[in-house]
C-alpha cells in the first residue's frame, strides 16, 4: 500500500466515453435493473470496448498521480444494478416498481432466496490487477442499499433479505481479495434514506459482508448523482454516520464538498480512517489545487482534538500534564506550539523548541509556528530555523502566525518546507479578507484566534438576534460564521460549559443572508490584538 501521508483515490464511475455509453440517456435515470440500451457498442464487441475504456481510465489515473487505482467502473450502468441483478433469486424478466422522484422506477424483484452462484466482478479485478502495478481498489454495492432498492416478494422480512445479500457480497469479496484487490469498498448511500431501518440491522449486515476480509475495507456514503440530484437540494448532514464506528470497515468514505457537510461529525468516527470527498460534482468548474487543499485541511482540522499552546503562554507544562492525565491517545490530539519574535535567531529558536518539547514531555509536536514576525531578525534566518526543526523531526508540520500578505510573499520566497497555516486574528468585527485570500491561495489553512473578539461578540445586536433564531449563543454564531468561511477557529475558555458550547457549532447553518449581514460587521475593522511588536497590518 502507498506510504504517503494522504494517499488519493477516486470514488464512483470515471467518466465513461461517449463512444461507449449514451450519456444523454444515462443522465436522466439511475438504472436499478439492467439498461442495456445505454451501450453504443454491439453486444459481441461490448466487453472488448469496456476493456479499452478501462485501460484509458487506468492510464489517466496513473498520469494524474492517483495513488490507489480503480478500474473506473466502466462496465457499470449504475453502481448497484450489475451485481444485484446477477444474483439468484432476482426476477430480471419482470422487475418490480417503486415510486421514485420522477415517477415509477423499475427495481430488482426478489422472488426466491438470494444466492451468489457465480463471480460477477472477478474478471474486472483480474483485468485491473494485470494492468497496473499500483495499489488497486474495487467496489461493490452494500447489502443494505441493495435491499432497499428491491421489491421483496419472497422473504417478507427486510432484515433476513439484507443478511442474504450480505452473504452474497461476502462470497464475492473473498474472490476479489484473492484476485489481488488491495482495498475493497462497499457503496451504501441508502443508509441515509432509511436511518431507522439502518439503525436496526445495517451495521450487522455490513459486518457480515466484510467477514474474513483481510485487506483494508471502506464503507462509502453519498447524496446521489450530481446529474440527477442537484447539489442545492442536498442536506447538510448524514442521518446515519456515527453508527458506522461500530462496523469492521477500517475506513469511512463520505461525499463532503457537494453538500458542504459540517465535518464536525467526523469526531464521532475517530477510530476510523476517513476517505474525504473533496470534489464538488454539482459544479462543472474544475477546482483549483488551492480549493482542494483547503477542503482537505478543513477535514484534517476537525478530525483532530486541537491543543493550541505556545512558549510565551507559559502553560506548555500544564498542557502536557493534562494530556497525559486525560487518557486520550497522543495520536488523537493535534498539538500546536509557537516560538515568539524575541527568540527569532536560529540558536535561540532551536533552544526554545527543545524547551517546549521538554515542557510538553513529547519528542515531537504536530505543528510549530513562528508566533510573531521579528522586526530585527531577517526572516530568512528564522524560517531557516523553523525548517530545520521540521527536518530534525521536532515537528510534523510548520506554519506562521500574524503574517500579512507582504510577509507571506517574503516567507514563501525563502522557505524550503511547505507552510501549512497562517494563524491570525479573525472574528466578525475585523476585515482580514486580503490575508485570508492570500493564505488560502497558497493552500494554507487559516486558523482564527480570538474568534469571539475577547468578549466583544456577546451583546452584539446582530449576533444575538441571529443566535436567537437558531437557539444558539452569539459566541456560537461567531464561531459558525468563521467555519462557513473555511477558517479553523481556536477559542479559549476555562469554563467547561463554554468549552462544550464551542464544540456545538456544527448542528446548524447560517443562511446566505445571515452570512452577508455578519460580513458587514467587518467594516468596523476592530483589532483586539495589536501589540507594539506587531507588523504593519494590511490596509482594508
Amino acid at each position: 500500500m502507498s506510504q504517503k501521508l494522504l494517499p488519493t483515490t477516486v470514488v464512483g464511475s470515471y467518466p465513461q466515453p461517449d463512444w461507449l455509453v449514451n450519456r444523454e440517456m444515462l443522465a436522466k435515470v439511475v438504472p436499478r435493473v439492467r439498461m442495456t440500451e445505454i451501450w453504443r457498442v454491439a453486444d459481441p464487441y461490448l466487453e472488448q470496448a469496456q476493456d479499452d475504456a478501462t485501460l484509458v481510465a487506468i492510464r489517466d489515473m496513473e498520469r494524474a498521480g492517483i495513488d490507489i487505482i480503480t478500474d473506473g467502473e466502466m462496465r457499470r450502468e449504475s453502481y448497484s444494478n450489475r451485481f444485484a441483478t446477477a444474483l439468484e433469486g432476482i426476477d430480471n424478466d419482470t422487475p418490480g416498481e417503486v415510486q421514485g422522484r420522477s415517477g415509477l422506477t423499475k427495481v430488482p424483484r426478489v422472488v426466491g432466496k438470494i444466492r451468489r452462484n457465480k463471480p460477477v466482478e472477478l474478471r474486472d479485478m483480474q483485468f485491473l490487477r494485470h494492468n497496473t502495478d499500483l495499489p488497486a481498489k474495487i467496489t461493490l454495492p452494500g447489502p443494505f442499499t441493495m435491499s432497499q432498492q428491491a421489491v421483496d416478494e419472497f422473504y417478507k422480512d427486510d432484515e433476513a433479505m439484507t443478511m442474504d445479500f450480505a452473504v452474497a457480497v461476502n462470497a464475492e469479496l473473498r474472490d476479489l481479495e484473492a484476485a489481488g484487490a488491495d482495498v475493497i469498498q462497499l457503496d451504501e448511500p441508502w443508509l441515509r434514506n432509511n436511518p431507522d431501518k439502518a439503525k436496526r440491522y445495517a451495521v450487522k449486515a455490513i459486518n457480515r459482508a466484510l467477514e474474513g476480509i483481510r485487506v483494508p475495507t471502506v464503507v462509502h456514503l453519498c447524496f446521489g448523482y450530481a446529474a440527477v440530484v442537484p447539489g442545492s437540494s442536498k442536506p447538510a448532514g448524514y442521518a446515519f454516520l456515527p453508527q458506522l464506528a461500530d462496523t469492521t470497515a477500517q475506513q469511512i468514505s463520505i461525499e463532503s464538498a457537494q453538500p458542504k457537510i459540517d465535518l464536525g461529525v467526523l469526531k464521532e468516527l475517530s477510530g476510523k480512517k476517513i476517505m474525504l470527498g473533496v470534489i464538488d460534482l454539482s459544479d462543472n468548474a474544475v477546482e483549483t489545487p488551492e480549493t482542494v487543499a483547503a477542503r482537505i485541511r478543513r477535514g484534517l482540522e476537525v478530525g483532530y482534538r486541537h491543543l493550541d499552546t505556545a512558549a510565551h503562554y507559559g502553560n506548555e507544562r500544564e498542557n502536557g500534564e493534562a494530556l497525559r492525565a486525560s487518557g486520550v491517545k497522543r495520536e488523537d490530539v493535534f498539538i500546536t506550539t509557537k516560538v515568539r519574535q524575541d527568540d527569532a535567531m536560529p540558536d535561540d529558536f532551536a533552544r526554545v523548541v527543545e524547551q517546549s518539547l521538554a515542557n510538553l514531555k513529547l519528542p515531537q509536536v504536530d505543528l510549530l509556528l513562528i508566533h510573531w514576525p521579528s522586526k530585527s531578525v531577517p526572516l530568512k534566518l528564522t524560517i531557516g530555523a523553523l525548517c530545520k526543526a521540521k527536518k530534525d523531526g521536532k515537528t510534523k508540520h510548520i506554519g506562521v502566525s500574524n503574517f500579512t500578505t507582504a510577509l507571506l510573499d517574503e516567507v514563501w520566497g525563502v522557505t524550503t518546507e511547505p507552510l501549512v497555516c497562517n494563524q491570525i486574528e479573525a472574528h466578525p468585527f475585523i476585515n482580514q479578507d486580503k490575508v485570508i485570500v492570500a493564505s488560502q491561495k497558497r493552500g494554507m489553512a487559516v486558523v482564527a484566534y480570538v474568534p469571539i473578539a475577547r468578549g466583544k461578540v456577546p451583546g452584539a445586536e446582530a449576533l444575538e438576534r441571529i443566535g436567537k433564531a437558531h437557539r444558539k449563543s452569539a459566541a456560537q454564531v461567531s464561531l459558525r460564521y468563521l467555519v462557513q468561511r473555511d477558517l479553523v477557529a481556536v477559542p479559549r475558555s476555562a469554563n467547561r460549559e463554554h468549552l462544550k458550547a464551542n464544540l456545538d457549532v456544527f448542528g446548524f447553518k447560517l443562511s446566505e443572508a445571515e452570512m452577508a449581514e455578519l460580513k458587514k460587521l467587518n467594516a468596523t475593522n476592530m483589532r483586539v490584538v495589536n501589540p507594539p511588536h506587531a507588523p504593519m497590518w494590511d490596509t482594508v
